[in-house]
């Protein structure tokens, strides 16, 4: 089974060629990520000792979501080491189906959890092996807040796009598979950056789509890049030879938006490709 340590997909797949691996192409179903919450604050990615918590995992198919099986178990993270690996026993383990596999927990206390800087959720999603590290607030880490996607904040071809699924005799924006170019985007805002050592936080944004051509997996904001709101965009071509037969065909596109410290928000939108003529 293929293994994902969520903390290093983004990277990792971006080290090989776009155009050979496709990593922005959702030819089957995939996690592309997942997003830690504090109960009673959602907006915090770092849970204090003690504290409640959930991680939700990003998981996307051709057709949009799809019901999924998952194992998922939790444990505090072996620091100080390459790989990701439990160090004490399991804290937490759960299974279930669904459109969102999910997991609910609380960080031990401090006593616990000694020196530990991270929590560790790690398991089985549709026979895909996935581990992602929670960082736990602290007085060495500090905080963390998880990046938000504003529905406002997602354009296409410079207009905004807010249609999340639906269907071609719907309200979708609808394109012509005629290989024309057409401008993807969105606007990280600066006030989701923020301040680490001195400067910003790095924001990463990847992008996928179910048909069609993106130029590229992923786009950057630098943590030394201006103090501004910033529209990250890439450009997307619609494929004549995907053919859409005459009613059109639905193009879902998701995009992922990390981090420096594992911090991340998800959006999903959908338009119509129809046949030329």
């Amino acid at each position: 089974m293929k293994r994902i340590a969520l903390a290093l997909l983004l990277a990792s797949t971006a080290a090989c060629n776009d155009d050979f691996s496709q990593g922005w192409r959702i030819d089957k179903t995939r996690v592309l990520g997942a997003k830690a919450m504090v109960d009673g604050d959602t907006s915090r990615a770092s849970p204090a000792p003690g504290e409640a918590f959930h991680v939700d995992w990003f998981v996307v198919s051709p057709g949009g979501s799809v019901p999924t099986t998952w194992r998922l178990t939790a444990c505090r993270r072996a620091d100080g080491v390459r790989t990701s690996q439990c160090d004490g026993p399991s804290l937490a383990e759960v299974s279930g189906a669904g459109k969102m596999p999910t997991v609910s927990l609380t960080a031990p206390p401090a006593e616990t959890l000694g020196d530990a800087t991270h929590l560790l959720v790690w398991g089985d999603i549709e026979k895909t092996n996935v581990d992602y590290a929670v960082m736990l607030q602290t007085a060495k880490n500090g905080s963390n807040r998880n990046p938000r996607i504003d529905a406002a904040d997602v354009l296409l071809d410079g207009q905004p796009w807010t249609a999340e699924d639906g269907v071609c005799e719907g309200a979708l924006p609808s394109v012509v598979a005629d290989d024309a170019k057409h401008e993807v985007a969105l606007v990280v805002r600066e006030s989701n950056r923020e301040t680490l050592d001195g400067g910003r936080e790095t924001m990463q944004l990847s992008h996928f789509t179910t048909a069609g051509k993106l130029e590229r997996l992923y786009s950057v904001l630098d943590g030394s890049d201006p103090a501004i709101d910033k529209a990250l965009s890439v450009p997307w071509e619609a494929k004549r030879d995907v053919a859409p037969p005459a009613g059109g065909m639905v193009v879902h596109f998701y995009f992922s938006l990390r981090d420096s410290r594992g911090g991340m928000d998800f959006a999903t939108r959908a338009l119509c490709m129809r046949p030329q003529g």
